[in-house]
């Protein structure tokens, strides 16, 4: 090591960047497994962490990173002109205005996608969504396609997991080999499409969004009331969807060519 590098500091600031891994909290012994430190080491830093307001702890236990760590993103100019909601601001208006129905904008989150924009229809009859909600990946559209797009390990991981899941109605994909064929077809297509597969009543579409690295960050989705969502409308909308998806990768620095997608 360099003799002017502060080795207490390194050690800290390589426990702080393990939390870029997915799934983005982890217990003290998962984060000594991922940085190689002893696990009184591991301790240590997380405390000091804590104490500087870069680490909570969450019901469960596990550890995750605190807001603090968005202000700081936000303060790098280089960064912030990449933030999801800024990329993709224009296009969920223009894919607003193109239909005339909600559109909303996910990230993913661990193992599940959280909602973090909207744009409402403002047509009396409408699907809504609440900005700061979670979803499971195995229902809806916004987080179905982020399930799509995932590496095969975490995919597999949460296929795993599929039947323990809430069946939110008759129509929610809980089994696995049912969900790889959803797959499949969403990955054909370019989009996923929920069919009252989260709400009895509402049918959405949606396309993954991609980071610079090449993996799945997010999505857009595109819903309404099932009765105004048939098939011809969902095939239109999942294109417009896609459309503004790639262009929002692009905004966030995805290359298309350079990862043969």
């Amino acid at each position: 090591m360099e003799r002017y590098v502060i080795q207490a500091a390194y050690k800290t600031l390589q426990v702080l960047l393990a939390f870029a891994h997915a799934p983005h909290r982890f217990s003290l012994h998962e984060l000594s497994v991922l940085t190689q430190m002893d696990k009184n080491q591991v301790f240590r830093v997380v405390k000091t962490l804590e104490y500087a307001g870069f680490l909570s702890s969450e019901p469960d236990g596990k550890l995750a990173l605190t807001s603090l760590v968005n202000a700081l993103a936000a303060s790098n100019h280089r960064t912030a002109a990449l933030s999801l909601p800024r990329a993709a601001a224009s296009y969920m208006y223009r894919l607003f205005e193109q239909t005339g129905e909600t559109v909303g904008l996910y990230a993913y989150d661990g193992e599940r996608a959280v909602c973090i924009d909207l744009i409402e229809s403002t047509k009396a009859i409408r699907w809504s969504s609440i900005v700061g909600k979670h979803f499971e990946l195995h229902a809806g559209a916004g987080a179905k396609v982020i399930l799509a797009y995932l590496d095969s390990k975490s995919q597999q991981a949460f296929l795993g997991k599929l039947p323990t899941l809430p069946k939110h109605t008759p129509r929610t994909i809980t089994d696995p080999e049912q969900m790889r064929r959803e797959i499949e077809r969403t990955r054909e297509r370019g989009y996923a499409i929920s069919d009252r597969e989260y709400d009895e009543e509402t049918c959405a579409v949606s396309a993954p969004i991609f980071g610079a690295n090449g993996r799945v960050v997010g999505s857009i989705a595109v819903g309404g009331p099932a009765f105004r969502m048939d098939d011809e409308h969902m095939q239109i909308y999942g294109h417009m969807a896609a459309d503004a998806a790639s262009e929002i990768s692009q905004e966030m620095g995805f290359v298309v060519a350079a990862l043969g997608r």
